[in-house]
């Protein structure tokens, strides 16, 4: 009979936020390389579905040369997670002082 260890519900859920935000991440990369505004301006759902399809495509070229480990999922992760930061950094954070002047030209 096997015994299988409870996993850390915690872990758990915040490496599936790591993964949900590394395919947004992901597609936003995509999106960098695509070009023009629309792709840029597309959502997070958008860039999510993209951000699996390059997932698909680096996991497959990872598998042809051998090196889809634990280690080179993590790593495309964490690229993914720092794409990003990066992207959402680079655009700016919205500020209080932005969100009065929107309120204000209204």
């Amino acid at each position: 009979m096997e015994h299988y260890i409870p996993a850390n519900l915690l872990v758990v859920f915040l490496w599936g936020f790591a993964v949900f935000f590394g395919l947004i991440g992901l597609g936003r990369l995509a999106a960098m390389w695509i070009g023009g505004k629309e792709a840029a301006a597309a959502g997070w759902g958008l860039h999510a579905v993209w951000g699996i399809a390059v997932y698909l495509f680096l996991g497959g070229c990872l598998a042809v040369f051998h090196a889809c480990t634990d280690l080179g999922i993590s790593l495309l992760i964490g690229l993914g997670v720092a794409a990003m930061l990066w992207t959402t950094i680079r655009a700016g954070w919205p500020t209080r002082a932005a969100r009065r002047r929107r309120s204000a030209a209204r």
